[in-house]
């Protein structure tokens, strides 16, 4: 039960980046959930792309919000740049997908979108 919510999750936001109709230059993954192995290989099978985790992840959400801060008010030039070096010196761990996992998520992600729209008003 709670392996399909995981799963859920990750195939909700698998969904919200198919909307965007382009393919990510990287993914990463920062918060608590992050710290969770088991959890961060579940999102390289799903999205059937490396995943990135890095070190003190859970701490990076509140970088990434100062640095939205920062850039609205016009203290840093780029956003990008500065959440660039500060991962730069960061250690990380990659989570590759899995072939055969992959395939299992392929088709389970194809229900899921099947059966989303007539639960999502759950939620």
């Amino acid at each position: 039960m709670a392996r399909s919510a995981l799963e859920g999750v990750a195939f909700s936001l698998k969904m919200g980046m198919e909307s965007h109709k382009a393919v990510p230059a990287s993914v990463s993954l920062i918060g608590g959930g992050s710290a969770e192995p088991v959890w961060n290989q579940m999102f390289a099978d799903i999205f059937n792309f490396p995943v990135v985790v890095f070190e003190d992840s859970d701490i990076l959400p509140c970088i990434a919000l100062s640095a939205a801060v920062l850039y609205g008010k016009k203290i840093i030039s780029s956003y990008s740049q500065f959440i660039s070096e500060i991962l730069k010196d960061l250690k990380s761990a990659v989570y590759y997908p899995g072939k055969e996992m992959v395939k299992r998520y392929e088709g389970l992600y194809e229900r899921f979108k099947k059966i989303y729209p007539a639960v999502r008003e759950l939620f």
